[in-house]
């Protein structure tokens, strides 16, 4: 009897090995740092081979459930985006290289995010196609940035166009009320054409102080703020603000007596008021309640998320409430556009 032993070098093949194990090493840290999502999926993109952990923060779904049913990650997708995110996708299964698309998902709590998507095409020697690889970033705040700019930049414009118009208005009108004021003198007062002259110099007058304001909001004009009582501003334009309503809207006013006294544009501040409102006499067509109360307010340091906008310190309340119908959502970051209406 006898013995065979055979020795076999296998240094090569532990080298190759503990190659391997550092560099998945390196992927998993790669992968489980970085802020976007890099994905792998099969050719007809039926099955997620590997997704990173970032589609967790990024989605708000675990990866388990998407790898369990890759179909799925369309639901995620804001209805309105789904059918142009499909079309890319399926060219990228067939002639297209690679797809850069930008889309909405829907988080499980309702948020809505914006994220880029870059995929491309990975082809064996033959040139068969084996997978897709791809990342995704997540660029909720550059949208939120850039439309923070557009809407600067609009503005911008529209008060320039608006400062313009004003301009050119204003001097319109200081002819008319100029020639209103000369019939006026020449015209008996007990006269039919006396009362159209002043009527047509009341007209005038309530258009330039709307002039006024375009000039001011096209910065052609420096507002000039004055020493108010709010109360005795509202105690004014009381009987107006019932008139607008109409008898079928109960007004409601709620003075605070000790309230503190507030530096603002007379013109501008009445003008907010009625504008205010015309709206709630809109949203109440069939009547209800309007209440319009003053008060002090001091905000501390601790009232961060109650009064995000204000430093620590004393403030002038002033609330206009009513019962009508609210402000779409997607139409409120629009409200305080100067020419914007639902009507």
């Amino acid at each position: 009897m006898g013995s065979v032993i055979n020795w076999r070098d296998i240094t090569e093949r532990q080298r190759t090995e503990n190659a391997l194990r550092e560099s998945d090493v390196k992927f998993n840290q790669l992968a489980d740092n970085i802020t976007d999502v890099f994905w792998i999926r099969s050719p007809d993109l039926s099955e997620v081979h590997y997704v990173s952990p970032a589609f967790e923060r990024i989605w708000g779904r675990s990866m388990e459930s998407l790898q369990a049913n890759p179909h799925q990650w369309t639901d995620f997708i804001l209805p309105e985006d789904r059918e142009r995110v499909a079309g890319a996708f399926a060219a990228l299964t067939g002639d297209a290289p690679s797809l850069d698309i930008q889309y909405r998902i829907v988080r499980p709590d309702g948020e809505i995010r914006w994220v880029r998507t870059r995929g491309f095409q990975v082809r064996d020697a033959a040139k068969n196609l084996i997978r897709h690889i791809g990342i995704v970033t997540d660029i909720t705040e550059q949208k939120l940035v850039e439309a923070r700019l557009f809407q600067s930049q609009k503005m911008e414009t529209i008060g320039k166009l608006t400062g313009g118009i004003a301009h050119e208005f204003n001097s319109i009108l200081t002819a008319i009320i100029g020639q209103s004021e000369m019939l006026l003198n020449d015209l008996p007062p007990e006269g039919a054409a006396a009362g159209s002259a002043a009527e047509i110099s009341t007209a005038a007058g309530r258009a330039a102080a709307l002039t006024r304001q375009l000039l001011a909001y096209g910065r052609k004009q420096i507002l000039k703020p004055e020493i108010l009582d709010l109360n005795q501003v509202l105690s004014r334009l009381d009987g107006m603000f019932r008139h607008l309503m109409g008898g079928d809207v109960d007004v409601r006013s709620m003075p605070d007596p000790r309230l503190r006294s507030v530096k603002v544009d007379a013109g501008q501040l009445d003008q907010v008021l009625i504008n205010l409102v015309m709206n709630a006499r809109d949203a109440m067509p069939n009547g209800g309640k309007l209440m319009i109360e003053t008060g002090n307010v001091r905000v501390g340091p601790d009232d961060e998320l109650n009064y995000p906008d204000l430093p620590p310190g004393d403030y002038v309340m002033l609330a206009i409430t009513d019962t009508g119908v609210g402000i779409q959502r997607e139409l409120q970051s629009r409200i305080f556009e100067p020419f914007f209406t639902t009507k």
